[in-house]
C-alpha cells in the first residue's frame, strides 16, 4: 500500500482542525465524564502497530484516539457483489461499524449519517459522517474514513459522542419544540455577544435550508447594527459531558460608521442564552480574484468572444475566425452559489485545488489530472490573472 503524501497532509490539516475547534468548545473535566476503563481502551487503541509504521494520535484532554492510521491484519469488506457506484459507501461504512460501532444502517436515535464522499478518481477516497440525535446534528461531532484505490483502509480521524444517556435524549426528543425554543432568541443572545443591543431588532422569520432558519432584520440602533439575514439551525452541543440542545448562529454585524462587516458563528444554549461557542467566519473566507469569462454575476459567458448564442440573424457560421476576444473581466469571491457559504479554496492557497474541486486545464491523456495538464498558479496574492 502506497501513501500519497498530498492525500494524507490533506486528511491530517482536516482532522486537526476538527480536533482543534472541539478542544476549543469541551469542557476538558474528563474525570467528571470519562470512566478509566475508557480512557485505557483509547491509549490502547493508540498504541496498535500500524501497516503504515506510523503513530496514531492520542489527545489526553479529550482522552480519546483522534487520528488512527489503518492496523495490521484489519478487516476488508467483500465487495463482490456491490456495484462500481456503491463501493465508497459501502466500504466506508464497513469500515466505520469496525472502527466505532456506528453504521449509517442502524437506525436509532443517535445515528451516524453520511455527509459527504470525496474521490477525484485518482488518489484517495474519502467519507465523512456526522452525528445526530432524533434528526439533529451533534455539533462538531464526525469521523472521517480514508481508503486506497483499493478500498483498503488508510486511516480515520475525529470522533463521535460517546456513552450518551439515552433516556434523557429520548425526553429532549419528545419534547423538541420546548427543549430548543425559539431560534430568534439566540440570535439576538449571540448578536448581544457581539455587542450589540438586541432590544433595537426586530426578527421575522421566513423559509431558509432544510437545516436552517433564516430571518429578516430590522434594526433600529445607532450603533452596532444587525445586518443581512441571519440564520439558525438546531444542534447538540457537547458541554460538561452531557448533550444540551442548542442552536447554531451565523450572524453579519456592522458599525454605523462603516462599510465593513464582521461574520461570525456562535453556539447558544437553548435553555440560558448562554454562548458556548464563537467562530470568526470572516477569517476563513478571504476573496480571490479571478481573470475568467463571466458577466458581472459571476455567469460564464458563451465563449471569450461574449454570448454569442444563438449567432445573430445574417452573420457568417465562420465568423468566429474573425471575431473580437474581449477583455475578461476580474471576479472577486470566496464561494459559490451554495447555502453555506464554504469556501472553495484555503487561505494561502497557491492553485485552483480546494474543497471538493480542482479545477484544471485536461489537454493530455489520459482523463484526469496527470503531467502535461495545465493547473492555474496566483500571479500575485489572492489572485489567478
Amino acid at each position: 500500500m502506497t501513501f500519497k503524501k498530498t492525500a494524507i497532509a490533506t486528511f491530517v490539516g482536516t482532522a486537526l482542525s476538527t480536533v482543534a475547534l472541539s478542544a476549543t468548545a469541551a469542557d476538558h473535566n474528563i474525570s467528571s465524564f470519562k470512566s478509566a476503563q475508557n480512557i485505557i481502551a483509547a491509549k490502547k487503541q493508540a498504541s496498535a502497530p500500524t501497516v503504515s509504521g506510523m503513530s496514531n494520535q492520542y489527545d489526553a484532554k479529550l482522552a480519546k484516539t483522534t487520528f488512527t492510521w489503518a492496523g495490521k491484519n484489519v478487516a476488508r469488506p467483500d465487495l463482490g457483489a456491490i456495484s462500481a457506484e456503491h463501493k465508497l459507501t459501502y466500504a466506508a461504512d464497513f469500515y466505520l461499524n469496525r472502527l466505532t460501532g456506528e453504521s449509517t444502517n442502524k437506525k436509532s436515535l443517535v445515528q451516524a449519517v453520511l455527509a459527504n464522499t470525496h474521490d477525484l478518481g485518482r488518489g484517495a477516497r474519502m467519507a465523512k459522517y456526522k452525528q445526530e440525535v432524533g434528526g439533529v446534528e451533534v455539533f462538531n461531532r464526525e469521523y472521517n474514513v480514508m481508503m486506497d484505490r483499493d478500498f483498503n483502509l488508510v486511516a480515520s480521524s475525529g470522533y463521535f459522542v460517546g456513552d450518551i444517556s439515552t433516556k434523557s435524549l429520548l425526553a429532549l426528543s419528545k419534547n423538541s419544540a420546548e427543549a430548543f425554543g425559539d431560534a430568534s432568541e439566540a440570535i439576538n443572545a449571540a448578536f448581544s455577544a457581539s455587542g450589540g443591543d438586541s432590544k433595537s431588532v426586530t426578527l421575522v422569520a421566513h423559509n431558509g435550508s432544510k437545516k436552517f432558519e433564516n430571518f429578516s432584520v430590522t434594526d433600529l440602533s445607532e450603533n452596532k447594527k444587525l445586518i443581512g439575514e441571519p440564520r439558525a439551525k438546531k444542534v447538540f452541543f457537547e458541554h460538561k459531558g452531557k448533550l444540551v440542545a442548542a442552536h447554531y448562529v451565523e450572524i453579519e454585524t456592522s458599525e454605523v460608521d462603516t462599510i465593513e462587516s464582521d461574520y461570525v458563528s456562535y453556539v447558544v444554549e437553548a435553555k440560558t442564552g448562554k454562548v458556548l461557542f464563537k467562530n470568526n467566519l470572516k477569517s476563513h473566507a478571504a476573496d480571490f480574484n479571478y481573470r475568467v469569462y463571466v458577466d458581472d454575476t459571476g455567469y460564464p459567458w458563451d465563449s471569450p468572444h461574449g454570448n454569442v448564442v444563438p449567432a445573430p440573424v445574417g452573420s457568417s457560421i465562420l465568423g468566429f475566425q474573425t471575431a473580437e476576444y474581449l477583455t475578461a473581466p476580474m471576479l472577486s469571491q470566496s464561494h459559490g452559489p451554495i447555502s453555506t457559504m464554504d469556501p472553495w479554496l484555503a487561505d494561502d492557497a497557491t492553485t485552483t485545488s480546494g474543497n471538493n474541486v480542482t479545477a484544471y486545464v485536461d489537454t493530455m491523456p489520459p482523463q484526469g489530472l496527470t503531467d502535461g495538464d495545465y493547473l492555474a498558479d496566483i500571479t500575485s496574492a489572492n489572485t489567478f490573472d
